[in-house]
């Protein structure tokens, strides 16, 4: 029934009364006027909506927000399949700031803003781990299940692998309790196993160190640079300062899922190699005598692990399916010489053997800081005596060059190569190969230069080359 209609009755039944009774008639006419004038101003009227605060449309009324909040309801229903209990959001108007000229949303677009905007709220089931809510999940059902999938989480993978769990522990106390959560707080089993093996990010302070830099930092803790800098909004350029604080985002599991496996699986059984001593072979030369083979077992470990660090492995037992084949390696000892030179202490082993071409001292004009060998290019060059290499590379008038610290000050170097087959950090023993002789850098052509360094300063091969 139209508003007009009930005034225009209310009217006519005051006019039928008596005059007594018209008293009462009029006053019951102004409560309708002003029923009347209350709905067609809270309905009618044109007003903005706010969530939490903010404009978000312009309506006809509350009633239209009603029936738009009832409409998104039953969407969110049909899409989710899950029962909307309310919402937690607060919702309040705006008259002054309409403009008369723009058109209100209707209840059907009105709907759609409401579903993306509104805190809805469902009945959930909350995980709680040491009395804390850390998850909410759509059913007590998908709650368990995400625990159960916990378990399975941190089983090695591996083809031919069987692997049985043997028993479970979680150190934390884990409850499922029933209540109201936020829809968008809702996981899916998936996301809520991976939420609880990888936890949230937390912020941790980290002290620079000296030597420190934003690279070294960021990759210590699985981060990017970028990431790092987004994270000190306080840092000023790229350099660092020991003492200096900095943020640092940590990672850590929710749960602890302390595991014993056992495990079965196929796995190489290495082969071994053998040297055997060849005086036909020059020292540092190998020839290959017979390949390896690799063998297979069959074994089964008890592995104990908390999440993905393993505390314990027990080999439980073990069946060779196919034994390995040695490799026979003939190593030469035959000692290199030059073809002239009378030699030296014998401290150091010749790097290739040829005659000696250039002499260590006055050259020139100059000074020859070192002896150069005379060879063919691709001659193999060995280290003259066991250390660790300090230089492999480019190094000027040298060419391609190698150093090798030998230890207690001497240093060895190896010029004009033609190539390097070691690299920085590389541990060598007397004779190995390192590269081959050449004619790169200052050469008028293929050899080996050859120096001795003794605290930085060089010295006369001679006086410590083997004789």
């Amino acid at each position: 029934m139209e508003i007009k209609t009930i005034v225009e009755d209310t009217k006519n039944f005051i006019m039928n009364l008596s005059v007594s009774g018209k008293k009462i008639g009029i006053a019951l006419l102004l409560l309708v006027f002003v029923i009347t004038g209350v709905y067609l101003f809270m309905d009618d009227g044109m007003t903005v909506l706010l969530i939490d605060d903010v404009p978000v449309a312009l309506v006809e009324g509350e009633g239209q927000v009603e029936k738009a909040i009832n409409l998104a309801k039953q969407e969110i229903t049909k899409q989710k399949e899950i029962t909307i209990s309310g919402h937690n959001s607060k919702l309040t108007y705006d008259r002054d700031t309409v403009n008369k000229d723009d058109k209100p949303l209707s209840v059907e677009e009105l709907s759609i803003i409401l579903q993306d905007k509104l805190d809805w709220q469902i009945d959930c089931w909350i995980i709680n781990v040491d009395k804390k809510p850390v998850l909410y999940m759509a059913s007590e059902e998908d709650a368990q299940c995400a625990l159960e999938e916990i378990q399975k989480y941190y089983l090695p993978e591996g083809e031919g692998e069987k692997t049985t769990i043997e028993s479970v522990e979680i150190k934390e106390k884990v409850e499922f309790i029933e209540g109201k959560g936020s829809l968008n707080n809702i996981k899916d089993k998936k996301s809520a196993v991976e939420i609880i093996a990888k936890g949230f990010e937390e912020i941790v302070k980290y002290e620079v160190q000296q030597g420190d830099s934003l690279w070294t930092i960021a990759h210590a803790n699985n981060m990017t640079v970028s990431r790092l800098e987004e994270i000190n909004p306080q840092l000023e350029g790229i350099m660092l300062k020991p003492g200096q604080q900095l943020n640092l985002v940590e990672e850590k599991p929710l749960l602890n899922v302390m595991l014993t496996l056992a495990c079965t699986k196929e796995e190489e059984v290495p082969y071994k190699t053998i040297y055997e001593n060849d005086s036909s072979l020059w020292r540092g030369q190998q020839r290959t005598k017979q390949d390896g083979v690799k063998g297979s077992r069959e074994v089964a470990y008890r592995i104990t692990k908390v999440n993905d660090t393993e505390l314990s492995k027990e080999t439980i037992w073990e069946k060779i399916i196919e034994k390995p084949v040695d490799k026979i390696v003939r190593r030469g000892t035959k000692t290199m010489m030059a073809s002239r030179g009378d030699g030296g202490s014998g401290e150091l082993g010749w790097p290739t053997r040829n005659s000696i071409t250039s002499y260590y001292g006055r050259r020139h004009g100059g000074f020859h800081t070192g002896i150069d060998i005379a060879g063919k290019t691709g001659t193999a060059v060995h280290a003259a005596e066991k250390g660790v290499v300090i230089q492999a590379g480019w190094r000027g008038g040298y060419g391609n060059c190698i150093d090798i610290d030998h230890g207690n000050g001497r240093s060895t170097r190896y010029a004009h190569l033609n190539k390097i087959g070691v690299s920085v950090g590389q541990k060598v023993n007397r004779g190995d190969v390192i590269g081959q002789v050449g004619s790169t850098g200052n050469s008028t052509g293929p050899h080996l230069h050859f120096e001795v360094r003794i605290n930085g300063a060089h010295k006369n091969p001679l006086r410590y080359l083997e004789r």
